[in-house]
């Protein structure tokens, strides 16, 4: 049952507001490009996480991502983890208060600033109550989330149009890159569920294995259903969403024909954006805590939520619309980083056994660090 528990915690992790995305940024590709492209990220990840825990398992007095890059790298690992860490989750937050809020205009008539405001207010109080109520309030958003998604699985299938599936464009593959590794991040949780299952190696890497496949088959699921009901070009089109920065919910309601779908969709989104930025912010709380406490500080709660909440939210204002591209500069910089090359680095670096060969890592660490150069370049 640990096991299943454990399995089921980094599945649910994996899962969150970037499916919303994915469907829109990987249009371009097609389907069978986007298939492979999931494929291979999803390896990456499973990968980079096995050798996260074999790092943990080196000290059995700590699995604190920060306190991990120290003993590894040295101070200036522990700076970089800092500034990455921060870099990432902020970034995230960004894209999920901008989701939420965008989510809260399709009823009401208020201006954007106006929502996003009511979106941090509505979510707050769930994180004044701690990882309890994070954790009840989770769970249930879990259970509406796999209740919507099926929904539109049932729908959709007899309805795909299969010459959807017939454009191919491998050339956008670097563009669609970010979003996919930002779909299958999971690692800031595997210390918990490392301490979890008793610091057993076999049975986390089950956990791992698993707990990313059922992502992966959900992602399939997902692309075929919107990507065979909803065309490229033309209005409501995946392009359209693109061009606007939006997520896959309004397209699909809009192709798929039926009386409460519309309804489906804003709690399928809601549900999948709320648990992600649930998370994230509760890590980011802690990582915050923590790293104050270890310099011999202690911050009051009330402290520490505006710290975690208020850059990301004040960025929001600042710069509106910015769901995908948030999403797309995490993935591209923040998880290639921080949970891919940081955990290949520690490794290589570490005096610790390995249940492999450190040379197994190199052709990761290649494809991470292409990865990196081509998000820079992009931004640059």
């Amino acid at each position: 049952m640990k096991l299943l528990k454990g399995t089921l915690l980094i599945a649910g992790t994996t899962i969150g507001g970037g499916m919303l995305a994915l469907p829109i940024l990987t249009a371009q590709l097609g389907l069978v490009p986007t298939l492979f492209l999931l494929f291979l990220c999803w390896f990456v990840m499973m990968a980079t996480g096995l050798i996260l825990l074999e790092v943990t398992l080196w000290y059995p007095d700590q699995t604190n991502l920060l306190t991990l890059s120290k003993r590894t790298l040295g101070l200036g690992g522990e700076i970089f983890t800092l500034i990455l860490y921060l870099f990432l989750f902020y970034s995230l937050m960004t894209a999920y208060i901008a989701g939420v809020g965008d989510l809260f205009g399709t009823f009401l008539p208020f201006s954007a600033p106006f929502l996003k405001t009511l979106a941090l207010i509505v979510l707050f109080p769930v994180l004044w109550g701690g990882a309890a109520l994070v954790g009840r309030v989770n769970s249930w958003l879990m259970l509406l989330l796999f209740a919507t998604y099926l929904v539109f699985v049932v729908l959709g299938f007899p309805l795909i149009d299969l010459s959807h599936f017939e454009r191919s464009d491998w050339s956008k593959f670097a563009y669609a890159l970010p979003i996919t590794f930002t779909a299958f991040s999971y690692q800031g949780t595997l210390p918990s569920v490392i301490q979890y299952l008793d610091r057993d190696r076999s049975k986390v890497r089950i956990a791992v294995v698993l707990g990313t496949l059922i992502p992966l088959v959900v992602y399939i699921f997902w692309q075929i259903v919107v990507i065979g009901n909803v065309p490229f070009h033309g209005p409501q089109g995946l392009e359209e969403a693109l061009q606007k920065g939006s997520s896959a919910i309004g397209p699909i309601t809009h192709w798929i024909k039926w009386p409460f779908l519309e309804s489906v969709g804003w709690l399928f989104g809601f549900s999948a954006l709320v648990t992600s930025y649930l998370g994230v912010a509760l890590g980011l709380s802690d990582f915050i805590a923590d790293g104050f406490r270890g310099r011999g500080y202690t911050l009051a709660k009330p402290w520490i939520l505006i710290l975690a909440l208020i850059p990301p939210f004040l960025i929001n204002l600042t710069y509106p619309g910015l769901f995908l591209k948030a999403l797309d500069l995490a993935g591209g910089i923040g998880c290639a980083l921080l949970l891919g090359l940081l955990p290949i680095a520690m490794a290589v670096r570490g005096k610790g056994p390995l249940s492999f060969s450190r040379y197994l890592v190199i052709p990761l660490a290649l494809f991470l660090l292409t990865e990196v150069a081509i998000e820079l370049f992009k931004i640059f």
